[in-house]
């Protein structure tokens, strides 16, 4: 038995590029990105949470509590809750729109370093 073979012909995109050069290039730029988010996000949490669980292990008085309670309060709210707090935080009229404003941005939300504080205050209590 033979084979019959049919090779279909794919147009090329303007440029010359192909559909795969495409693709892989999405791939690489969301594989450069979340690289980069969590390298960010790793050395952030290194630089805070050490020295936070050093300082809340050696520390018993309110404050420590406090801050403790805090930090771990990501643990037990839902997703969808910890989002809504960070945007409403990051958004035009919270703490972080008021700083960026100082940057000329209008707003810290969905943007880079939106996405580095919601992971840095997600992963925080896994840290410390």
């Amino acid at each position: 038995m033979q084979a019959i073979t049919v090779r279909i012909r794919r147009p090329a995109l303007p440029g010359g590029l192909t559909q795969m050069d495409v693709v892989w290039a999405e791939i690489s730029q969301s594989l450069a990105l979340t690289i980069e988010l969590a390298s960010l996000t790793t050395v952030i949490l290194l630089l805070i949470g050490v020295p936070l669980a050093w300082w809340l292990a050696r520390s018993k008085t309110f404050a420590s509590e406090a801050v403790a309670t805090l930090i771990a309060l990501p643990l037990v709210l839902p997703p969808t809750a910890l989002g809504f707090c960070v945007l409403v935080l990051l958004g035009p009229h919270g703490p972080g729109g008021v700083l960026a404003s100082f940057w000329g941005e209008r707003t810290l939300a969905f943007t880079f370093a939106g996405i580095v504080v919601g992971s840095v205050l997600s992963a925080l209590p896994l840290v410390v």
